[in-house]
This record gives C-alpha cells, structure tokens and sequence, in this order.
C-alpha cells in the first residue's frame, strides 16, 4: 500500500520536523552526493542527501512511486521535463518540500552557495 501524494508530503514534513533521526547523517563530500538512508517499511522509504557545488542526479524517474522532497538547508533546483518544451526549473530552500508525482522525469541539483541538505521520501 501506498501514501497519496499528500500523506507523503506530511510524512516528509515530520520526519524533517525530527532531526535526532537524521542530523547525525549530515556530511559532505566534493566529489559525490552523500546519501543515508533515514526510514524503511512497507509504505515508505527515505534518504538524508547532502550535496556540494556541481552535484546532480540527472534525469530520472521513480517508476511507480510519488516522492516528497524537502529542502533542509542550502538550495537545490528541479528541473522537470515537459512535453512540447523546455523543462520546467525551480530553485527551492530551506523549509520547502516538493511532490514529484510517479508519472514525472527530473533532475535534483545542488544550487547556490554552500552545501545543501535534502530529505528524499518515496511511495
């Protein structure tokens, strides 16, 4: 079974609203994302990702899961395919949380200054 788009984004909210779950997970390294994971069980599993300057996932998509991204510090930006265009970019900071729906191609990548922390969670 999984969480409806918006279950998962309060999921994320919470889990972000916990650090001792996840605080102890925060490092960064120059030449790869970091990447731990914070929570596993049937419904949902969830990643700590710390990014440093020119870190990108490149696109992709997640099959059948919805995720729920939420930005605990430094700048990330989306970049999400469109049909019949170019793809559709936004630059997101700390404190916000985005849904990428199941059916949809992205990109996450380290923007700003600084290094950048996000909060990854899929079902």
């Amino acid at each position: 079974m999984s969480l409806s788009p918006e279950q998962l984004q309060r999921f994320t909210d919470q889990l972000a609203a916990a650090p001792e779950r996840w605080a102890h997970l925060i490092r960064h390294a120059g030449d790869m994302r970091i990447y731990e994971q914070i929570w596993d069980d049937a419904k949902v599993n969830a990643w700590m990702i710390c990014w440093s300057e020119d870190q990108d996932t490149g696109f992709h998509d997640h099959d059948h899961s919805a995720a729920a991204i939420r930005v605990i510090s430094g700048r990330v930006r989306e970049d999400r395919l469109t049909l019949g265009a170019g793809p559709r970019t936004r630059e997101l900071g700390p404190g916000t949380t985005f849904i990428v729906p199941p059916t949809a191609i992205h990109r996450v990548l380290h923007a700003g200054e600084g290094p950048a922390g996000t909060i990854h969670a899929y079902s």
